[in-house]
């Protein structure tokens, strides 16, 4: 059996609330440290309450659950005054862009909620911030701060470069399907609306089974043992009824939609591929009104894999995908943050999500002899007991397929997905707080001393699983480092980091396999 989340909505808010409050209301802790700093202390404890843990069986667990989904709403509206608020102080004048808008300018130095500042490259027009044509520009090599990291890197007479970001791919029709073409990842689409071929024109090779399809709805039954709303029990498999048939499939400007009814069920999906992206995403919403239903999509891979890499907090773990013994076939349901990863020697693909923890991996040999490695992610379910309304009405759910990915490429495209870009007012320039020249070593939080000292202490994590070295690089001189624990408090023995000079604004660093390190930066004095 599987401990599942007591309903959709609480999973939801407890996977989306961190990356809200740490987006909107973290990011320049020293620039306006008093207002941001008390917007997110009071967000966080709502959602330090949502993810306090499974609420008790029977009725404290509804009242809990509705709790959970009353307070993550008031911390959304608490953050979205901060965005107001910072946006006001750091730029006062004309457009800048935070991140980034598809169809719109990138300003450099974007700091909040940056999806491409953790890409190498990306295409497109450069020039100065005014519009000015002449200059190159390249993302930071490896900037990997999910929230910090500078957006843009290069300037043109001293004057700060943007680029424009890349669009969505227009769909092209096709044998009565549509074709998603960006140079990178050629997706077919068939009348049904199934994701019929996705194939990576560098590596030469097709990410999906043979005559099979994926993004692929399936229905199951689910009648647990015991504990309606928490257990998944292995039976469910015994009956499935595929979602084949679509009530439309069209081509918009952005994508592929397509709409299906079942039951007492609608689901719409908008299937979009962008430009310079191997990154396949998916937009669902759902007005869901099932009951003691199971609803997963389904990614079948013509890859052999041998585990399975999960992400939890700070890494990822191994799973087997085979079953050869009975703790094994115990593993029917698995969890899993941002990302699952499946990969042969050479070769991988990634499933990232945005709200969606629960996933199954399956592992088949075909009549041909080749191997089937199919993913599933876990939708929705439809329980009744504690709460017979639990995931009733409607739902938004995002997810992707990352084709030809490595660890490195789900790490990037976990945080990629679930921090996009966005835009604030103002045309001052919004420098980088803190970045890293390490793809490897991911800048997890940023924020200001407890104890008010004006101390900025950054928490960061070795992300691939081997060892690393980095150079953290600050935007504000600095006068001392000191490795802490998780109450700030200076720990003894850690050689992780070298010997700072009074001014200066690098840090190496030297990380384990999975390591986390917090350090606290003291400003120097006047800055």
């Amino acid at each position: 059996m599987f401990a599942h989340l007591a309903g959709a909505r609480v999973q939801e808010a407890a996977a989306r609330m961190p990356h809200l409050v740490r987006c909107e209301a973290g990011s320049v802790p020293v620039r306006d440290g008093d207002v941001v700093t008390a917007y997110r202390n009071w967000a966080r404890g709502w959602t330090v309450t949502s993810r306090e843990g499974e609420p008790a069986p029977g009725g404290g667990g509804v009242r809990v659950a509705r709790r959970i989904r009353r307070r993550s709403q008031e911390a959304r509206r608490a953050v979205r005054d901060v965005r107001r608020s910072r946006g006001e102080r750091l730029a006062v004048q004309g457009p800048v862009r935070i991140g980034g808008d598809p169809q719109r300018g990138v300003g450099v130095g974007g700091n909040v909620g940056v999806a491409d500042c953790r890409r190498r490259r990306v295409g497109g027009d450069a020039g100065p911030a005014g519009g000015h044509p002449g200059g190159t520009f390249q993302f930071a090599p490896a900037a990997v701060a999910p929230f910090v990291a500078v957006a843009v890197v290069g300037h043109h007479d001293d004057r700060p470069l943007f680029v424009r970001v890349a669009g969505p791919v227009a769909p092209v029709s096709s044998e009565g399907g549509f074709v998603l073409d960006n140079g990178l990842v050629r997706v077919e689409i068939d009348s049904r609306g199934l994701i019929t071929s996705a194939y990576d024109i560098g590596a030469g090779r097709e990410a999906l089974a043979p005559d099979a399809c994926a993004n692929l709805l399936q229905l199951h039954q689910d009648f647990p043992n015991e504990y309606d709303a928490w257990d998944i029990d292995a039976f469910y498999r015994n009956t499935v009824h595929n979602l084949l048939d679509a009530e439309s499939v069209n081509a918009t400007a952005t994508g592929v939609r397509i709409v299906r009814t079942f039951g007492n069920s609608r689901i719409e999906q908008l299937i979009s591929l962008r430009e310079g992206s191997r990154r396949l995403d998916i937009d669902a919403e759902i007005d869901w009104h099932e009951k003691e239903k199971l609803l997963k999509a389904a990614f079948p891979l013509d890859v052999r894999a041998d585990h399975s890499s999960a992400e939890i907090p700070f890494g990822h773990v191994q799973r087997p995908t085979h079953t050869n013994t009975s703790w094994d076939a115990a593993k029917f349901e698995i969890c899993a943050h941002r990302f699952l990863h499946l990969g042969e020697r050479g070769w991988g693909a990634a499933v990232v999500n945005d709200s969606t923890y629960g996933h199954e991996v399956t592992r088949d040999v075909r009549a041909d002899g080749g191997t089937t490695t199919t993913v599933r992610l876990s939708l929705l379910r439809a329980p009744r007991f504690p709460d017979p309304e639990a995931d009733q009405g409607h739902h938004r759910l995002r997810y992707g397929f990352v084709v030809g990915a490595d660890i490195a490429d789900a790490v990037r495209e976990g945080y990629h997905f679930n921090l996009p870009e966005r835009a604030v007012p103002g045309s001052a320039e919004v420098a980088p707080l803190v970045a890293t020249d390490s793809e490897a070593v991911v800048i997890e939080a940023v924020k200001l001393a407890d104890n008010r000292s004006g101390d900025v202490v950054v928490r960061l994590y070795e992300a691939h699983g081997g060892r690393a070295q980095a150079l953290l690089t600050t935007g504000f001189p600095v006068e001392s480092v000191v490795v802490t624990d998780l109450l700030e408090r200076a720990s003894e023995g850690h050689e992780n980091t070298d010997a700072v000079q009074s001014g200066a604004r690098h840090v190496r660093l030297t990380l384990r396999p999975f390591q986390i390190l917090t350090l606290r930066l003291t400003p120097q004095t006047g800055h």
